[in-house]
């Protein structure tokens, strides 16, 4: 009576667990390799198991298992940059007259890179309401005229032409009307040098 079994041994040379079959027959015990369908792609070394390979293949070849390791990265960081250019692109949208419902739709547009998921993320962030108020100044000042615009705020100056002598009602604290007085008293007083000056030589 024939009994099949399947039993593991060592490979001397190798040290790995090489899967043989045990034949009983009636001559006696024969012992024949199994079939091996998943073999190490490195040395060669077959298994019954593809999990027997990857446990192989990490152990004794570690830097090929971690190279075959291809991990697909749906989230990556955001650097100053972007952050910078989404801000700037969401101020935009505001001045362009953009409803806050559309504003998801309008990033989503022009910054597809990003998921509508992350951009929602992003607008929550206290950073970026801060560059966003930034991009909105930045953009408003760049709108403006270069020539100066009086506002209520603004004081406005009004230059008045000079005089060539001085006006008294235009000094509402009436500094000028001292000035004034001073001018005339020293006009009299040159009239009546003059006055003295010219008896003086009709006497001589």
């Amino acid at each position: 009576m024939n009994d099949l079994n399947i039993k593991p041994q060592i490979d001397r040379q190798s040290q790995t667990a090489v899967p043989v079959k045990i034949v009983g027959t009636d001559q006696g015990v024969t012992v024949v390799p199994a079939l091996a369908p998943f073999a190490c792609s490195v040395c060669g070394v077959e298994f019954t198991t593809k999990t027997g390979v990857g446990v192989h293949l990490h152990k004794a070849h570690g830097i090929v298992a971690n190279s075959q390791i291809v991990v697909e990265r749906k989230k990556f960081r955001w650097t100053d940059e972007e952050k910078r250019l989404v801000a700037h692109i969401e101020a935009e949208g505001q001045l362009s007259g953009i409803p806050p419902k559309g504003i998801n739709a309008y990033l989503i547009e022009n910054h597809p890179v990003r998921s509508v998921e992350s951009l929602k993320a992003r607008r929550t962030c206290a950073e970026h309401r801060q560059l966003v108020g930034r991009a909105l100044h930045a953009l408003k000042r760049g709108q403006m005229s270069p020539v100066l615009e009086l506002t209520e705020d603004t004081p406005e100056v009004v230059v008045e032409e000079s005089t060539s002598s001085f006006d008294v009602a235009n000094d509402e604290n009436g500094s000028f009307a001292s000035v004034r007085a001073s001018t005339d008293r020293v006009s009299t007083a040159k009239e009546v040098a003059d006055c003295a000056v010219a008896l003086l030589a009709t006497v001589t």
